[in-house]
């Protein structure tokens, strides 16, 4: 295959550890799949079923993606078949789920519409000539309008839909880059467009009417939004200059996966198998700025693809070009295959951020990103919050903080902070806890029928710290039900234990159940210990009652 795709050849070491990785996840959703289905299979084999519910073997494929055939194996073996009826009628479920989800989405505006108006409209007046390249406004005329569902002669004040120009400065949606945000003029109507995308080559404008009306025919004014295009513009650019750091820090492996750019941000997926290090994005991103410092003139040319890629381009692995492509050179750093909007110098982007990384997909990461005004509004927040915290550690401002090499870090610091914290938590709460006397509240015992009672209110919101009361209760008491009722602002902590010689008499979870519904609340547990929550504490008594009477 490498004959027909050389990229397999240059990235075969990446294919390989992908492989090896996917292998190993597959064996670990086998271990976890058999697991839940052989205590599944144990639970039929107690009730003496001998069919396992389609719901359970549902649940394993979605959820777990374990193999429905081998479900069936495994069952047989046990002697208990799989009710492919009702695993069926989940998978019908699902799909109308998501044919639903899918629909929901797409209300605002038919999309067969929206292809069949665009493929007649091209067929009438050619597709849409975009000058977005070389002007911010052009002088257009209105071919045809639609409302989302059909096609009308005219949008008045008020009214949303959709103008088709002949020509349009207004950039498609496309290639991972937002559409173009504008403002479309006649002498006597004006219309804010918030987004542009494109069908069959033709631009396709999403208009809201702010005043008067545009008719088919009208000759109008059409302005991109300059602050989002140069946002926008930035980003894009951005991603190209990330693409060839990425490269040189981590390997000629990492190939673009996908990309999103928009006038606040930027999401970039690349082919990769292990998360980067602090050091690995420091590196990145020093890259970068480097390349935006050195304010290089970004260069377009238009070229046939193989032309471009033997020049040095990088092209998309499954990316289909036409007989020209548009080549865009940022010095020796960056050379790509991109129909966007960009900078025409990299000091354009001004500063360029990483706010994550993440894992996308087996061997595929992504990097999510701000630049320009965003990059440095993010900076100015970031900048003030660590001047208040240094503010509040009676530290010097952020330069001169950072300057000073032989201060702990501020990690360091609030670290060590954070441990103060938790010792003086822990010291707290062993003094709370001395001063209740566990022998006094033993005394309280009550002997019922079914069981020993120590049942009693303490003035304690800590769960932990009533746990381990209720413990040092039990180890007293050897047999017995133990309830106590802590103290909190709103809600009240509800804790219950059961001694393991009466489980089999007496649930936890039955109890709290029963006395939390008195209180108002609700919980729930193990037999032997149960916890909630419940709002009224004046209902004490009532419970405590109750709770002899469950016990007697």
């Amino acid at each position: 295959m490498a004959g027909f795709y050389p990229e397999l050849k240059a990235r075969e070491a990446h294919i390989l550890k992908t492989l090896k990785e996917e292998e190993a996840r597959f064996l670990q959703t086998l271990d976890q799949g058999t697991e839940i289905l052989n205590n599944e299979l144990k639970k039929l084999a107690a009730k003496n079923s001998k069919n396992l519910p389609g719901e359970v073997v549902f649940k394993l494929y979605d959820t777990f993606g374990f193999p429905v055939d081998l479900t069936e194996v495994m069952s047989a073996e046990k002697g208990i078949a799989v009710d492919h009826k009702a695993f069926q009628a989940e998978m019908d479920k699902a799909r109308t789920r998501s044919q639903a989800s899918w629909k929901g989405k797409a209300l605002e505006t038919s999309e067969a519409h929206l292809i069949s108006w665009s493929q007649e409209t091209a067929k009438a007046h050619q597709v849409t000539q975009f000058t977005g390249y070389e002007t911010l406004q052009s002088t257009s005329k209105v071919l045809s309008l639609s409302n989302g569902e059909k096609v009308v002669p005219l949008l008045t004040e008020g009214q949303s839909g959709i103008v088709i120009l002949d020509k349009t400065p207004m950039y498609a949606e496309g290639g991972g880059q937002t559409g173009d945000l504008g403002e479309l003029k006649t002498l006597a109507a004006s219309g804010l467009v918030s987004n542009t995308m494109k069908k069959n080559d033709v631009h396709l404008h999403f208009v809201e009417i702010k005043s008067g009306e545009i008719k088919i025919g009208d000759v109008v004014t059409s302005s991109v939004d300059k602050v989002h295009r140069r946002n926008t513009a930035a980003h894009h650019s951005a991603t190209h200059l990330l693409h060839s750091a990425l490269r040189l820090t981590l390997g000629t492996h990492v190939t673009q996966a996908g990309s999103q750019v928009e006038s606040n941000r930027l999401r970039f997926d690349f082919t990769h198998h292990q998360p980067l290090s602090p050091q690995e994005i420091l590196k990145i991103e020093t890259l970068v700025n480097e390349e935006i410092a050195k304010a290089i003139d970004v260069q377009t040319q238009s070229m046939k693809p193989d032309d471009a890629i033997k020049a040095g381009a990088l092209a998309l692995f499954g990316e289909k070009y036409g007989d020209a492509v548009r080549v865009l050179t940022m010095g020796d750093f960056s050379v790509e295959l991109c129909g966007g909007t960009h900078v025409k110098n990299t000091a354009q982007i001004r500063m360029f951020k990483i706010t994550a990384e993440s894992g996308v997909s087996s061997g595929v990461r992504r990097i999510e990103a701000v630049v320009a005004d965003t990059a440095v509004e993010y900076a100015q927040k970031s900048i003030q919050q660590l001047d208040g915290v240094l503010h509040t550690l009676n530290q010097p401002k952020s330069f001169n903080f950072v300057q000073q090499s032989n201060e702990a870090s501020l990690a360091e610091q609030i670290l060590l902070l954070k441990q103060e914290i938790s010792n003086r938590e822990k010291a707290i709460k062993k003094l709370k806890g001395s001063s209740v006397s566990v022998s006094d509240i033993v005394k309280t015992q009550q002997k019922l029928k079914k069981a020993t009672l120590v049942a009693a209110q303490i003035d304690i919101e800590d769960r932990d710290l009533l746990a381990q009361i209720s413990d040092q209760i039990r180890d007293h008491l050897k047999s017995g039900v133990i309830v106590l009722l802590g103290k909190g602002s709103g809600t009240h902590p509800l804790l219950v234990t059961v001694t393991k010689d009466l489980t089999g008499i007496v649930k936890a979870g039955e109890i709290l159940r029963e006395i939390a519904g008195t209180m108002g609340g609700k919980g729930g547990g193990r037999p032997d210990f149960a916890q909630g929550a419940v709002p009224d504490g004046t209902a004490w008594s009532k419970a405590h009652i109750q709770l002899q009477d469950l016990l007697s």
